[in-house]
């Protein structure tokens, strides 16, 4: 299993809760994690040199996902306690791919 595929899953389970009006935050929550998940299988499945750009590429992503989850925890789209917890399982798993990106530099 990917590190981080529980984490995502989380994130898509939260925004099927979202109010009518952030329906938007909560695709675009969907499309990060989904994205996400597609770069990191490209790079297990890569060359060395490929692999590099592709998990620079996941890192960028899961910034974009960290700040649209702030957001959404800001407009109150997820509670305090949801955002704790994401935030949590995504400092996790970008723990786990600056550990994957550092010897490929």
């Amino acid at each position: 299993m990917l590190a981080g595929h529980y984490d995502m899953v989380y994130l898509l389970q939260v925004t099927e809760r979202f109010p009518r009006s952030q329906r938007d935050l909560g695709l675009r929550i969907r499309r990060l994690s989904l994205g996400y998940l597609d770069l990191l299988i490209e790079a297990r499945k890569s060359s060395p040199y490929e692999r590099k750009d592709l998990l620079r590429q996941a890192d960028e992503t899961l910034d974009k996902l960290r700040y649209t989850v702030r957001i959404c925890q800001e407009l109150g789209s997820i509670s305090q306690k949801q955002y704790l917890h994401a935030a949590g399982l995504m400092g996790q798993v970008g723990n786990l791919l600056g550990r994957w990106i550092k010897p490929s530099d």
